[in-house]
């Protein structure tokens, strides 16, 4: 937990620090890092990198992103916004989707949930919503506009540098859902998606 402290507050990301633990364990035994000691690592990270983010419960604690539970008010107040100017959500925005193939160690999930949460604060970072969905799943409303598809070929490129590395490493699934005229189907997007 302390060195997740010591290498949040030096301003040192996630990935790099989850790659300097799996290299200690590799010159240690050439073991993967036990689960635990990962999840406590992150956590000390979290507490100290994370601390202005965290400190609202609507956000999850370990990615900074909010929580699904956000993200549906945010929906339902989009909808009801939307009804007002007689322009729907499904003409102003659209959700980014983001799938973290499974098929890894649990502290491997992790680690990539905290490392592309941070490549999507990066890039969405101007009023846009972001939230971690479940295990894996994150997604970003965002206002429709010319501007999207550059802003998605950026995190496209981010997401592949951040999961080059031998902790991160593993395929993702990105792509764009269209809001649809139903605030009940809007919500259903954010349901858990079987794998």
């Amino acid at each position: 937990m302390r060195l997740g402290q010591e290498r949040g507050a030096a301003g040192i990301g996630v990935g790099e620090t989850l790659v300097d633990l799996g290299a200690f364990f590799d010159v240690l035994d050439g073991s993967q890092p036990p689960l635990e000691l990962v999840r406590r690592m992150a956590e000390g990270w979290a507490d100290v990198a994370l601390a202005p983010l965290t400190a609202e419960p609507c956000r999850d604690p370990l990615t900074g992103l909010m929580t699904v539970s956000y993200m549906r008010a945010r929906l339902s107040e989009l909808y009801a916004a939307g009804d007002l100017d007689g322009r729907g959500p499904s003409e102003t925005h659209c959700l980014v989707m983001l799938d973290l193939a499974g098929g890894c160690e649990p502290w491997r999930k992790l680690a990539r949930a905290i490392g592309v949460a941070h490549e999507l604060r990066m890039v969405f970072r101007n009023g846009e919503t972001a939230a971690q969905l479940g295990p894996g799943r994150e997604a970003v409303l965002v206002p429709l506009s010319p501007h999207l598809s550059p802003r998605l070929a950026i995190l496209h490129c981010r997401i592949v540098r951040a999961l080059r590395s031998d902790v991160l490493a593993g395929r993702f699934l990105m792509w764009v859902e269209c809001l649809p005229r139903a605030h009940e189907e809007a919500l259903a997007l954010l349901d858990p998606q079987p794998r």
